[in-house]
This record gives structure tokens, sequence and C-alpha cells, in this order.
């Protein structure tokens, strides 16, 4: 996926997607540092950016440690795109796990919204790369914090 991302970045330097592909494949090798220079390169390209550029954003603050600022990020994600699931299947886990269970099951509530029979099954296939990445233990404590947070099995 890297080189790809490579290869399309050499053939349209100036397309945001090439940078933002580049940048999501290098997190998923847990090159952080590389992956934010890519997805600072797409956002510069593209200052309002796709959401899956700006949920790129936050997912790389969370990795290095920076909270807050993802957050912020998942938030105006939340606020732009009100149909949007995957900030709020983030947002519900960090609130739930901070014990903000209000705004965690708010979250849900959202999902629920636009997808009436959405499940931690559904969440769970949806997110397949979750396993290789945080391991099945961590994994299964996301799942048991999103069903803690209102989301039905």
């Amino acid at each position: 996926a890297i080189a790809a991302a490579e290869r399309v970045i050499e053939l349209a330097p100036n397309w945001e997607l090439g940078h933002a592909a580049r940048g999501l494949a290098l997190m998923q090798e847990r090159r952080f540092l590389e992956a934010t220079e890519s997805v600072r390169r797409a956002l510069r390209l593209n200052p309002r950016g796709l959401v899956g550029v700006q949920m790129s954003v936050a997912l790389l603050n969370y990795a290095v440690g920076r909270r807050e600022k993802a957050v912020e990020q998942l938030e105006r994600v939340r606020a732009e795109y009100p149909d949007q699931i995957g900030s709020r299947l983030i947002l519900a886990n960090y609130y739930e796990r901070e014990g903000r269970h209000g705004d965690a099951s708010a979250a849900v509530a959202e999902i629920l919204r636009v997808v009436p029979d959405f499940s931690i099954e559904r969440a769970r296939v949806m997110l397949p790369g979750w396993e290789r990445n945080l391991g099945p233990e961590e994994v299964a404590a996301y799942m048991e914090t999103l069903r803690k947070a209102g989301l039905p099995k």
C-alpha cells in the first residue's frame, strides 16, 4: 500500500488523496512520524480535507498520546459530518473509558440514529484491521467498552 501510494504521489504530487493514502498505510505500520508528515501534506493541499484525512489526524494524535487533540479533531468531524459513524465509535469508547457515560451514550445514540441496527459485531466488521494492529485482547476490551456505552451486541 505504501509503494502504491508513493507511485500515486509520483504521478500526481498535488493530489491530496495520494498523500492521505500514504499516511494511512504508514500508520498501519506504526510509522507515526512519517504518517503525520503525509497527512499534513494532504491537509496543506486541501485544508478542509476529506473525512478520512481528518480522522487520520485524530488517530495519529491519539496514537502518539495527544488524546485531547485527538478528541478535539473527532468532535470537529462529529459536528461537520452528522452521519459519520467512525468518529462516534471512537468518541463513545474514549468517553466511556474516561467515565463520561453520558457523552459516550450520546455518541452511541447518534450512531443508532444513522444506522438503527448497528451493533458491536458490525463495528468489528467495519474496522477489520484492528486485531492486527491492537491485538485481540485490546479489541475485545474496546468492544466491551462500546457495549457499556450502550451499543447493542
